[in-house]
């Protein structure tokens, strides 16, 4: 199975536990699964916010105007399409230090796979409650981190010992990543620069 596929996963569910034993090229993964795979979890998150409102510990659910959660969302895809990308040539990047392969659509396999899990999981935006989402995303969270550990050293062709290491590095640049993102956010609306909020 080359790259776990969303159609793969309807027709036979334990695809996601299977580990891929090939790669395709950066062309082909870009071409065919990135663009609609990281629409899954904005579109989620788009009707259930929609619908439903987001529950962070409020009373009231917080809504957003049509045109302010459609943006949202968009930018959404965007930082998921490219984050893909990013990790994938940082990834490429380090190959020299852990010596592994350095194709790129092998590196592009790996990080994709390992998100299946997490995109996946953005079902629960369907009804956007904290502790929902948070009790969806911790187990898609180690099942991502074990599909990572699990196939770089196989795919990126290195021994287990650097494919730790270097899956390791990859997991320290997100959350570095999730941080910094989360402390723009906070500035920014601080400055007055964000949604509407409707309660």
């Amino acid at each position: 199975m080359p790259l776990v596929s969303i159609n793969a996963v309807i027709r036979r569910p334990s695809a996601l536990l299977l580990l891929p034993e090939e790669t395709r090229s950066f062309a082909a993964i870009l071409k065919k699964e990135i663009w609609w795979f990281s629409l899954i979890p904005p579109s989620f998150l788009f009707i259930g916010t929609y619908f439903f409102g987001w529950r962070i510990g409020a009373e009231e659910p917080l809504y957003f105007e049509w045109p302010v959660l459609l943006s949202i969302c968009i930018f959404y895809y965007m930082l998921l399409f490219g984050g893909l990308l990013i990790l994938s040539l940082l990834s490429r990047w380090m190959a020299p230090t852990y010596a592994t392969t350095k194709d790129l659509g092998s590196h592009l396999t790996v990080i994709v796979t390992s998100a299946a899990p997490l995109f996946l999981g953005s079902v629960a935006h369907l009804y956007p409650h904290i502790i929902v989402n948070s009790l969806v995303f911790i187990p898609m969270l180690l099942w991502s981190l074990w599909v990572l550990y699990s196939t770089l050293p196989e795919l990126l062709k290195t021994d287990p010992q650097r494919g730790m290491l270097h899956a390791s590095s990859l997991v320290g640049i997100v959350m570095v990543a999730g941080v910094s993102l989360i402390g723009m956010s906070v500035v920014l609306w601080t400055l007055g620069i964000g949604p509407t909020i409707g309660v």
